[in-house]
């Protein structure tokens, strides 16, 4: 098995488990949350596939609580937790 291969495995287990999955900044360290990393290849199917089906099983109050933990950044901070704040900012608002 690749590391790859590998990873993908322990990230599905981490999921199926209830087991905190990292998020996505430090996956890709220096990403935005619309970067071209997110659309294209490995990195698009894990966020579609894991991250996604483990931020919706959060409550607020446990979204929250990660956001501090992992020292989320203003601009996922927001992407994250006011979507329709983000997706009408002008570039550069964020952080």
């Amino acid at each position: 098995m690749t590391y790859t291969e590998r990873w993908w495995a322990d990230q599905k287990k981490a999921l199926a488990d209830g087991t905190e999955i990292e998020p996505p900044w430090v996956v890709e360290e220096d990403s935005e949350p619309f970067s071209s990393q997110w659309r294209l290849g490995a990195s698009q199917g894990w966020k579609l596939h894991i991250w996604t089906a483990f931020w919706d099983a959060l409550t607020t109050e446990q979204r929250n609580d990660y956001l501090h933990r992992w020292n989320c950044e203003p601009v996922w901070r927001l992407y994250l937790m006011e979507p329709e704040k983000y997706f009408n900012m002008e570039w550069g608002d964020a952080g």
